[in-house]
């Protein structure tokens, strides 16, 4: 399963870990999520809320 399905299901440690390689710059990481409308429409909705 795709990291984007794991966050969205709600896996803290899947959402964990995203946080921690885009905060470390890891080559990948956005292309592993564009693509992904849903998931940034998630994450933003969370972080307003």
């Amino acid at each position: 399963m795709g990291l984007a399905k794991e966050i969205l299901q709600g896996d803290v440690r899947a959402t964990a870990k995203l946080m921690r390689d885009v905060e470390d710059g890891l080559p990948g990481i956005t292309e592993e999520l564009k693509g992904s409308t849903s998931i940034s429409v998630k994450l933003c909705s969370c972080s307003l809320g």
